[in-house]
Formats: structure tokens, sequence, C-alpha cells
């Protein structure tokens, strides 16, 4: 393979390590804006359920939080990976419908599911519990 620096293709694992972080720390960043909007979110008239009760909210602020410390710490990366999609997805449907609740452009939330895509088939990376023996 050609590399235009063939010297540091040893930081490949770093690389996804740092976008496995990355995205933690946004999707934990999506919790606390849930979390601080949960008022604004029991107003709010969602698809099928209706209105949300608060209670509601602040699981899904907890669920939000638990899936990025999961990928900070690199703990069962591919599922929390792949349950972030989901978040990821979810945020790029209600964009612009929800934009007080949702805390990021679609186009920052559509560069958070390509990351998450690619953690779900490259693995965790270096400094990950998931780190392959």
């Amino acid at each position: 393979m050609f590399s235009i620096f063939p010297d540091i293709l040893f930081l490949r694992d770093a690389g996804i390590g740092l976008m496995r972080v990355v995205a933690g720390l946004y999707l934990i960043y999506i919790g606390y804006t849930f979390w601080n909007e949960r008022a604004a979110l029991a107003r709010e008239r969602f698809p099928i359920i209706g209105h949300m009760p608060e209670w509601l909210s602040t699981i899904a602020a907890f669920l939000n939080v638990a899936i990025g410390v999961l990928l900070v710490v690199g703990a069962w990366t591919q599922l929390a990976a792949l349950l972030g999609a989901i978040v990821a997805i979810k945020s790029i449907l209600f964009a612009k419908k929800y934009e007080k609740i949702i805390p990021f452009p679609r186009s920052t939330n559509i560069l958070l599911l390509s990351i998450l895509l690619a953690l779900i088939f490259t693995g965790a990376g270096a400094l990950a519990f998931d780190w392959p023996l």
C-alpha cells in the first residue's frame, strides 16, 4: 500500500481511539442537553408517543450519557456505537423540527453517524477495554 507518511501507520489505532472518544463526548453533550431541556421536551409533541413525560426525558438523557461514557472508556464499543448511530439517525431526522432540543445541526449529526458507523466496523482502537488480546 502506498502511503505518503509510511512511518506513522503504527498510529492507526490511536486515530480510531481518538474518533471513539470524540463521538462519546458528543453523545455525552447530547445527553446533557436533554437533561437541561427536560421541561422543553415535556412540552413538545413527538410522533407516536405524543407528549413525553419528564421522567422519560430523564431516562433518554441518562441513556445518551451512558452510551457516551461507554464510548469514551472503550467498553462494549461496537454495541455502544450501534446505539449511538440510532441516536445520530434520530437527530438527523428531527434536527429541523426540534431545533431547541437537538444541540447540533444536521451536518454535525451526519459526521457523528459516519464516525459511529466506522467504529462498528473497525472496533475500539487504542486505550480501550475492548482491545483484542
